[in-house]
């Protein structure tokens, strides 16, 4: 009986632990997407802001890091879309 507690204890805490992994993800990638809404509202004025509603939708952390890096690199928002939506 303990080895089978131990093993489901074991797996209950790999188990938790990739949950753990994935709110850590999602909060990071939800924390830098806000970071990009403010950016984009500072540079681009509070029209840019409709690109937010498909930033949104994007779920992989390093096509959102590089969204945050086109910010800096794009001082023109019509080059800035028109590079968001080539990837």
């Amino acid at each position: 009986m303990r080895k089978i507690a131990k093993k489901v204890s074991l797996e209950r805490s790999e188990d938790i632990m990739t949950i753990a992994e994935k709110l850590r993800k999602e909060g990071k990638l939800e924390g830098i997407i806000e970071g990009i809404e403010i950016a984009i509202e500072l540079k681009y004025g509070k029209e840019a802001l409709i690109l937010m509603d498909d930033i949104r939708k994007i779920k992989d952390l390093s096509r959102i890091k590089g969204i945050k890096e086109l910010i800096r690199e794009k001082n023109n928002f019509d080059e800035f879309r028109e590079v968001i939506y080539k990837n």
